[in-house]
């Protein structure tokens, strides 16, 4: 019987492109190598491999998996390209150690499962705000009534959620200043949300189980905390994958394979605030490409452009200070 497509973890390869998709990882401290000691001085030491000596694909040295077990923040580029498949050795440049394989190297496959886990969570975080503004249109107490049932229903199903993803970024061995002072709260919430994600998720013959209590009574400061700790790990793993890639056009690739294997992308800004970003740097490449005729109408998308580019400034401005009020509100200054 078939797997049904939903059922899947990842979109089926599409086999009908014979192409091999190579990852080119900076992967040592060799001081030999221009390449690697600039960019990842904190990777494991190895040895390049030498440009005189092929590889064939599929026989990496296993750089890239000694490094994913470094504890790092993601700072350096992992460039993509492709060749054609079967096309048998592959010369390894002297400045980059070359992974060909039909899979991913496992530390890219763990960071999307981290992001198809934050990205449930996303979801189910949408799902619930958008269930909020209901109970107002509530026309009667029996409306009103279902309607907390919903919001509570999703609400604990996001906040259980999110414990999936403080378990991943645990096991991943990751790190980030904000992050951790969260993860750090003074009451306890991490551990308290734990007890709250085994009595949602683990069956209880009670309604009522005093570990959804425990967290909820906290009162406010659980909900700036939850705010706050969701937000902040949409910002990691946005800059995350932001700095793997070193131009727009391979930050697009990313974003497009990223997409089709989890359906979603973090955003470091709202999605309007990004939607405008990516509308100016078009208009403004277009304009680069473009020679300067000195025309009426170029002037004029010039001073279109400078005044979007200022509502652009005005809304990351505005954006940032929601952030730290949300962070002051969690504890974090």
């Amino acid at each position: 019987m078939p797997v049904p497509a939903f059922a899947l973890p990842y979109p089926a390869p599409a086999l009908t492109v014979p192409r091999r998709r190579v990852i080119l990882s900076p992967c040592c401290e060799n001081p030999t190598c221009p390449r690697h000691a600039a960019i990842y001085p904190s990777f494991p030491n190895s040895q390049c491999a030498s440009a005189s000596q092929p590889r064939r694909a599929g026989t990496h040295a296993g750089h890239v998996g000694r490094a994913s077990r470094a504890r790092r923040n993601a700072n350096g580029p992992i460039m993509y390209t492709d060749v054609q498949a079967g096309a048998g050795a592959l010369s390894v440049d002297e400045r980059l150690c070359v992974a060909v394989d039909d899979q991913l190297p496992k530390q890219v496959e763990r960071i999307l499962a981290f992001a198809r886990y934050l990205s449930w969570a996303d979801l189910l975080r949408r799902a619930y705000e958008a269930e909020l503004p209901n109970d107002a249109a509530a026309s009667n107490d029996d409306a009103s009534m279902d309607h907390e049932w919903r919001s509570f229903g999703l609400m604990s199903y996001w906040y259980s959620s999110l414990y999936v993803v403080i378990e991943a970024w645990s096991q991943l061995e990751l790190t980030d200043a904000v992050l951790d002072r969260l993860l750090a709260h003074p009451k306890h919430l991490p551990a308290l949300l734990r007890r709250y994600r085994n009595a949602v998720f683990h069956y209880q013959p009670s309604l009522l189980d005093p570990r959804l209590l425990e967290l909820l009574t906290v009162g406010a400061a659980h909900v700036s905390w939850i705010q706050a700790l969701h937000g902040e790990f949409v910002r990691f793993l946005a800059e995350y994958l932001h700095g793997l890639m070193v131009t727009d056009e391979q930050r697009t690739e990313l974003r497009q394979d990223i997409e089709r294997a989890v359906h979603w992308y973090p955003s470091r800004h709202p999605p309007a605030v990004e939607s405008l970003e990516h509308t100016l740097r078009s208009v403004r490449e277009e304009l680069a490409r473009s020679p300067d005729d000195g025309s009426d109408a170029r002037q004029e998308l010039k001073r279109s452009l400078e005044s979007a580019e200022a509502v652009l400034r005005e809304g990351c401005h505005n954006w940032d200070l929601l952030r730290a009020s949300i962070l002051r509100e969690a504890g974090v200054t």
